[in-house]
């Protein structure tokens, strides 16, 4: 008679105990208030941020798993695997067009350097109410229907990134 056969599973509660049931929270995240800068800088890549508000698992790894970097104006920017970092410099121009444009410039002193982790990225976007959440996932949903709509998305996304307005006092 082979082993497996005289094995019997034991049985790891006892038969008059029920089974305990998993607490259920509904706590949700605590609201995560970003810093000014770290606002103007999601405010610059605001078509990576929609994605993140949509479906934040998504969102950031798409971030994460390649390079992206962009730059124009005295600004710049690069996705890691870590974080988005961002640098402000001064932009002199040394040469315009007859017509008053730019033609040439060039980067200055350093005004701002920012980042932001994308752990505290997934947060934020998990502290946001769930209409907000929900509207974002209508606009970038492509299945079962094709409801995606880039600008409503980006427009949202520039509206949860506006500077918190500062609270009214009282003066009576």
């Amino acid at each position: 008679m082979a082993l497996t056969q005289l094995a019997e599973p034991i049985e790891q509660t006892r038969p008059d105990a029920t089974p305990a049931e998993p607490e259920k929270t509904t706590a949700t995240p605590a609201a995560v208030v970003l810093t000014g800068p770290e606002r103007a800088l999601l405010r610059k890549v605001y078509d990576l941020i929609g994605p993140c508000i949509a479906s934040t698992e998504y969102g950031i790894e798409y971030m994460a798993r390649g390079y992206r970097s962009g730059c124009g104006g005295g600004f710049a920017y690069k996705c890691t695997k870590k974080r988005i970092t961002a640098q402000w410099h001064e932009w002199i121009v040394t040469d315009r067009y007859p017509d008053g444009s730019v033609k040439k410039a060039r980067k200055g002193r350093l005004l701002q350097d920012v980042s932001i982790t994308y752990t505290r990225l997934a947060k934020w976007c998990d502290s946001l109410p769930e209409q907000v959440r929900a509207q974002a996932l209508t606009w970038w949903r492509t299945y079962p229907e094709d409801m995606r709509d880039l600008p409503q998305l980006y427009r949202l996304t520039l509206e949860q990134l506006a500077e918190p307005e500062e609270p009214q006092l009282a003066l009576w």
